[in-house]
């Protein structure tokens, strides 16, 4: 096969119950498009049926391949993906994302305005109400604290969907130094630093999807991020 256009890293750890449908659905979204492509499950150690599931299901789900890196974080399997990806876009997504599948293909769309990175988060549901802003108001203080010390470019930087170019992969993911989720935020800091172009789009919520947590976690990594990048870590 021909280096793939797009590549789909997913990391994970225990996702026995979400991966064969999840496996399922990016393979028929994907497939309905006018690309190639290849899904690459990067397993963090999973002491459940994750790697035999995805073993299994790559005799009938096409392109799909296993890497594993028993005992290595979230941000090490994600960087192990990225840079073993061949496409000339490389997507990364949580299988807990907040975003429908079907909006995978709808992130290729924005690099035609010159954008090395483009980011996905979902928006709010009119449903959603007062009683789910007030819910929301705490996760979401964090994450705004957060990306908005490393980088302005985009409103949610520690969104669960983001896509690179493969150039603009190869420039950023070997300087991550997270072991944690916050890798991804890292690693719009470091391509905000190079020069590299954020786009972002807002994309639909799954019907099942659940609120966000509050967690003061990823301001934490930010500040370690804003530290390196002021101390010209990541050169």
């Amino acid at each position: 096969m021909d280096s793939p256009r797009l590549s789909v890293i997913i990391p994970t750890l225990n996702e026995a119950k979400r991966i064969p449908l999840a496996l399922l659905e990016i393979d028929r979204r994907l497939s309905a498009g006018d690309y190639s492509y290849e899904i690459l499950v990067v397993d963090r150690g999973s002491n459940d049926a994750t790697t035999d599931i995805v073993r299994r299901f790559a005799s009938f789900v096409k392109n799909l391949n296993l890497l594993e890196r028993p005992d290595a974080g979230w941000g090490e399997v994600l960087k192990k993906g990225m840079l073993s990806a061949t496409g000339q876009y490389r997507m990364w997504l949580d299988l807990d994302s907040e975003i429908d599948f079907k909006e995978l293909p709808r992130l290729l769309e924005h690099f035609r305005a010159g954008f090395g990175a483009v980011v996905g988060y979902p928006g709010v549901e009119a449903s959603d109400g007062a009683l789910g802003f007030l819910i929301s108001l705490p996760s979401s203080f964090w994450k705004k604290a957060a990306h908005a010390l490393v980088t302005r470019k985009v409103r949610n930087g520690l969104s669960g969907f983001q896509c690179f170019t493969g150039a603009a992969a190869e420039i950023v993911f070997p300087k991550t130094r997270l072991k944690g989720r916050g890798a991804g935020l890292e690693a719009l800091g470091i391509a905000d630093k190079n020069g590299i172009r954020i786009g972002e789009v807002i994309l639909d919520r799954r019907g099942d999807a659940a609120g966000g947590k509050s967690s003061s976690a990823p301001l934490w990594d930010a500040v370690k991020i804003k530290i390196w990048l002021l101390a010209g870590a990541y050169k």
